[in-house]
């Protein structure tokens, strides 16, 4: 028999089917055959909240009568009451399935807005919060998450967020109700782990995974990503993960980690996240290596390191930072 999940229709397609929308008797049946697959209707409830949380629903946009009407016609039963003339049980299984994910769908459409939780970052500093399950997270300056009250109740299949901007995530286990992380283009799902995600519409989503594995999904593709690793997806790049570049995470770990790297690299990583720029005297500074770790120390104290270490001399000249001094050929 072949799998319904290989078969799964657009997003789209499934959403405009609950929303009583008007398809084609093909879209019509590959949504219902699809749906046939009970566990197939999690993921259709993932599409309706990512959709509520996107800010494109509201009450006002959905005709209830009209979606239950539809779906009541779309499974072989009149709204009346009365039954159609398919009477195989079978059948009316699958329309039963079928109105159990309506109303859950029309739940979520009906309810008030208020049940939406939005956390913003707009301090300098990182922003620390915990989740209604315990799970940490760490807001970039910038950045926020939403999510439904609902998503963290012990009846629910999954604990869901939307992100925009970048974060980090300390997740609480359970293994009966999945952490996923929703970006404009990609699904992070989790159990119970530690990692970031950044997202803009430029760069797309870049994870970065410091502690367990974590499935990111782009379209139908899915990925592994295990400790020590990153992935960044985005258009016109070939998706892989890669080993994890510990420095980009230090606007939320305050350290960075040098391991016999250039000095072309470490000034980056400076510039990056301290906002910074330096300029070479002689391009070959850039050669010299570093061997070095600085938790939560001043950007005076880590470039004297440097200085010191390479006879170099650094100086500020209004707010660049001009580096001279013997290169490493």
């Amino acid at each position: 028999m072949e799998n319904n999940k290989d078969k799964q229709p657009e997003d789209a397609l499934i959403l405009a089917y609950f929303k009583a929308e008007q398809l084609t008797a093909g879209e019509l049946a590959a949504v219902e055959e699809w749906l046939q697959d009970e566990s197939n209707n999690v993921q259709a409830m993932e599409i309706v909240q990512v959709w509520e949380l996107s800010g494109l629903a509201s009450p006002a946009y959905v005709d209830t009568g009209a979606g239950l009407s539809s779906v009541l016609s779309r499974a072989g039963l009149k709204s009346g009451g009365s039954q159609a003339r398919k009477s195989d049980w079978l059948t009316h299984a699958i329309a039963a399935s079928i109105l159990i994910v309506m109303a859950c769908c029309l739940w979520f459409y009906s309810r008030q807005r208020d049940a939406e939780r939005i956390i913003n970052a707009a301090t300098v500093q990182p922003t620390l919060t915990h989740l209604p399950d315990s799970s940490a997270v760490i807001l970039r300056k910038g950045s926020n998450i939403r999510y439904l009250n609902s998503a963290f109740t012990q009846s629910s299949h999954m604990r869901m967020v939307l992100l925009e901007g970048e974060a980090y995530f300390d997740v609480e286990s359970d293994s009966l109700r999945p952490f996923v992380v929703r970006t404009p283009d990609t699904k992070i799902r989790v159990v119970g782990t530690k990692f970031t995600v950044k997202t803009t519409e430029q760069e797309g989503t870049h994870v970065y995974v410091t502690e367990g594995t974590v499935e990111v999904v782009q379209n139908r593709d899915k990925y592994i990503v295990k400790e020590g690793q990153q992935i960044s997806v985005s258009p016109g790049i070939n998706i892989r993960a890669e080993p994890l570049d510990v420095n980009k995470l230090y606007w939320h770990s305050q350290t960075f980690t040098f391991n016999n790297d250039s000095l072309s690299y470490v000034f980056t990583a400076l510039e990056r996240e301290l906002n910074v720029v330096f300029r070479f005297s002689d391009p070959g500074i850039g050669g010299c290596k570093l061997n070095a770790t600085f938790s939560r120390q001043s950007l005076d104290t880590i470039l004297s390191v440097i200085a010191k270490t390479h006879h170099l001399d650094i100086k500020n000249r209004n707010g660049t930072f001009l580096v001279s001094g013997k290169g490493c050929h």
